[in-house]
This record gives C-alpha cells, structure tokens and sequence, in this order.
C-alpha cells in the first residue's frame, strides 16, 4: 500500500485555491468590451427612437395641414356654401385652394417644424388639384416628410 507524502497532498490543495489574478484581468477585460457594446447599442437605440418620433410627429402636422387644404372649396366661392362657418355665404375673403408654393406660415411647436404647402391645377388630369405638403424638421439635418393628396372638383 502506497502512503500518502505531505508533499502530495499540498500539491492538490495548491491546484485548488481559485482563479490567479491574470485570469481575473482577463475576464474583467472580456467582461467590460460587452458592457460597453450594450452601451454603445443603448445610445444608438435612443437616437433612433428619437428620429423616428420627430418623423412621426412631422407626418402628423402634415396630415392636419392637408386635411385643412382638403376641406376647402375647389374654386373661389361660388359654391353656395358658408365655407368658414362665419353665418355668411360666398364671401369675398373665404379661402379656397389656390393654385401654387405657399411659404411656411405654419411653423408648429415651438418653431421646430416648418409647413409648406404647393398646390398644382389640373394635375394630375383636368378639373382635379395636386396638393403637396411639405413638413421640415428645422434641427439635426432637416429630414422632410412628404404627403401628397389629389382633389376633384365636382361639377
């Protein structure tokens, strides 16, 4: 029978004593090139989330200047209608959807939007107006959304 020596036994006890300090650094170097993957991920996400929000908020001023547009009479008032619901009918001073570029005079929450509006006759077939709408995000480069509707007039 073989005896154990002191010798061996300390050996196995040395084997098990956990991780030396160059294994540690390596981890926390593995470890802290992910963390900052993920923060680097999360600044990315965020400025995203934060163009996506300014388009959709942009598409939406855009949509409630069309939708005003679209409500106007075709022509000049002659239609037998109190278009601005003011109690007077045909009026000199009604709107209606006149041909051409219409400059920014809506600039919408606190300036950051610029509307513009171009509204084309007998486009794109006679009797019918093309109204393009313009809404322009006046920070970081300006990104642009475009809507673009059609109105008949109805004779």
């Amino acid at each position: 029978m073989k005896r154990k020596t002191s010798n061996t036994v300390d050996r196995k006890e040395m084997n098990n004593r956990g991780f030396t300090l160059i294994e540690v650094l390596i981890a926390m170097a593995i470890f802290s090139v992910g963390i900052l993957g993920v923060a680097a991920l999360h600044f990315s996400s965020s400025d995203y989330s934060t163009r996506a929000r300014t388009q959709t908020e942009g598409a939406s001023w855009g949509a409630v200047q069309m939708e005003q547009l679209m409500a106007l009479p075709y022509n000049a008032n002659n239609d037998g209608l109190d278009n601005d619901s003011d109690g007077s009918i045909d009026e000199a001073d009604e709107q209606f959807l006149v041909a051409g570029s219409h400059p920014a005079v809506a600039v919408v929450r606190d300036g950051i939007y610029d509307v513009t509006w171009n509204i084309q006759d007998d486009t794109p077939v006679n009797h019918t107006k093309t109204i393009t709408v313009n809404v322009r995000y006046l920070r970081q480069g300006g990104k642009t959304v475009k809507l673009q509707s059609a109105k008949a007039d109805i004779i």
